[in-house]
């Protein structure tokens, strides 16, 4: 068992210190792809169309890198809030310019509303970013076309909270696979051949993400009828 402990411990530091390895080329191949697309003609549909799908791929290959390395980070110990004075409107609104598109592509009614003023608050506003956009965004990918999805942000007085509350009008998931939908690489289908495709990463890394603001995550759902 401490051999294990010491193996698994090097290769989070490994994963790591491999970050910017690993992001560099891949941005690069990113930014070229879109230069590429800016210099052919719009006539030249075949190639436009080609370069789209390098680009796309290479920008959802970069999200499953950057979670699977910020989770390596975590678990070695280097990963670090930059807390600072925060006005969550500005975090939601950064979240909506992502999942709105997204949303319309799929004809899907996206919305957000605040129930009540929230206070600002001290914490790391890229860090709870990405957060809530890891819940909308898997909201999205699991609901199906005209279907809804809303975030909603509360401010709970009492317990002084602010909740942040993403649902959909998605699949579900059964309540058997609730327990353990937060581990890492775990997928209610794990199945070789899914329909819906992912690292099962995305709300692992939101649960250290909000456990590390000292806050909580969790989960109620229905199949059929959304989460």
């Amino acid at each position: 068992n401490r051999e294990l402990s010491i193996l698994n411990r090097h290769k989070s530091q490994f994963l790591a210190t491999m970050s910017h390895e690993l992001r560099t080329p891949l941005t690069s191949i990113i930014a070229f792809a879109e230069l590429l697309q800016q210099q052919l003609p719009e006539d030249d549909q075949t190639n436009l169309q080609n370069v789209e799908e390098i680009r796309t791929n290479g920008e959802n290959l970069l999200v499953l890198i950057n979670d699977l390395l910020d989770l390596a980070q975590i678990e070695a110990g280097r990963y670090q809030l930059r807390p600072e004075t925060m006005d969550l409107v500005d975090v939601i609104d950064s979240v909506e310019r992502v999942i709105a598109p997204l949303a319309m592509q799929k004809n899907i009614d996206f919305s957000t509303e605040f129930l009540r003023e929230v206070p600002l608050v001290k914490a790391d506003p890229e860090k709870i970013r990405r957060a809530v956009l890891n819940l909308a965004g898997n909201a999205i990918k699991f609901t199906p076309e005209g279907g809804q999805v809303k975030i909603a942000v509360d401010f709970d007085q009492e317990a002084q909270q602010i909740l942040v509350k993403v649902a959909d009008t998605g699949i579900g998931i059964n309540k058997e696979d609730l327990a353990f939908i937060f581990e890492r690489f775990r997928q209610v289908d794990s199945s070789n051949v899914r329909r819906y495709r992912g690292s099962g990463l995305g709300l692992a890394l939101t649960k250290e993400l909000m456990e590390m603001h000292g806050g909580w995550v969790g989960v109620t759902s229905e199949p059929g009828k959304g989460s």
